[in-house]
């Protein structure tokens, strides 16, 4: 009876990776960064009872700096809307850089990431 060959063994030197499916998160940071500008916008709207084309007045206002009701700019109003959204994304981005999202996927946090 003729002898069986061995089957040949592959050596491995990388452990294999497995990808999972992205799934949907939230920016907690840009999230936080955009929620003045939004309630002020809609405190203007519903509260000071100025109906949604001055709240859409005011939006433009403090995430762009031109108020189209005047045609001024002022960069006062931006400091109201547009740099907390900034400092969030700035922040979400530093997160990104320095592995606390990795770390919170790793935990298994679902849905949040800063």
């Amino acid at each position: 009876m003729p002898k069986k060959k061995r089957s040949r063994t592959v050596r491995r030197y990388f452990s294999k990776v497995t990808h999972r499916a992205k799934k949907m998160t939230f920016p907690v940071a840009v999230i936080a960064g955009l929620m003045p500008g939004v309630t002020g916008t809609i405190n203007v709207a519903t509260a000071q009872g100025g109906g949604w084309k001055q709240a859409g007045t005011y939006a433009c206002s403090v995430y762009t700096g031109y108020n189209p009701a005047n045609g001024t700019f002022s960069v006062g109003n931006m400091s109201q809307g547009l740099k907390p959204l900034a400092i969030g994304v700035i922040v979400h981005k530093l997160a990104g850089w320095l592995g606390i999202n990795r770390a919170i996927a790793g935990a298994g946090i679902p849905f949040i990431r800063i």
